[in-house]
């Protein structure tokens, strides 16, 4: 009993953590895999985005490795943000609750370059970045299904590969373990329902 509680207040912790600090993440994996309504692809924004993820996770592995290379890839980075054109914007918080009223936050006016969804894309991989000084793997944790290839997953946890269940069940019925045991299970319950045809004959 104090187990299953312990694993529900983890839980929950972790719902509380992905809601509120990083539903910027939570909304570029969705956008990445949504293909109709507001957020399907304008203009090629997803297709630019997707070439920032590749560069950006190319940079965070070469830094690994050595954190006095990627130049290249800093090369390429800065060709592909190029034509993007910002302003700083300073504005008065009015959000509901203590924390919100008074403040001033500090945000970033899009002037040319690209829409609000790509912007808002940007920002999430602003987040990614910041996240990386605490989590050296938090951009390579936005990663494709390992079943479908074709729904982006973020790994909040390191076993998190798949975008659905659907994806997971397949994944796990295709395995060489899963094909094994199936074959090891038909085979004991065949002899189960038929055990006079492999009876031994007794020597006359």
């Amino acid at each position: 009993m104090k187990r299953r509680k312990k694993l529900t207040a983890g839980r929950k912790d972790l719902r509380l953590e992905i809601g509120s600090a990083n539903w910027l993440i939570h909304w570029l994996v969705s956008w990445l895999n949504t293909k109709q309504g507001h957020l399907r692809e304008y203009d090629g924004d997803k297709a630019r985005i997707k070439i920032l993820i590749s560069h950006l996770q190319a940079l965070s592995t070469a830094l690994k490795k050595d954190p006095l290379k990627g130049q290249e890839e800093q090369e390429a980075l800065a060709a592909c943000t190029k034509r993007y054109v910002l302003s700083p914007l300073f504005e008065v918080g009015y959000g509901s609750g203590q924390g919100g009223r008074g403040l001033i936050e500090n945000n970033f006016l899009w002037l040319r370059g690209g829409g609000g969804n790509e912007g808002q894309a940007i920002e999430a991989l602003r987040t990614l970045v910041e996240r990386r000084r605490s989590d050296p793997d938090a951009l390579e944790r936005l990663v494709m299904c390992k079943q479908c290839g074709e729904h982006w997953v973020f790994r909040w946890r390191r076993n998190r590969q798949f975008c659905s269940d659907k994806c997971r069940k397949r994944y796990h019925e295709a395995s060489p373990k899963r094909k094994e045991y199936k074959l090891d299970y038909m085979r004991k319950r065949y002899l189960k329902d038929h055990p006079l045809k492999y009876r031994r004959k007794r020597k006359k």
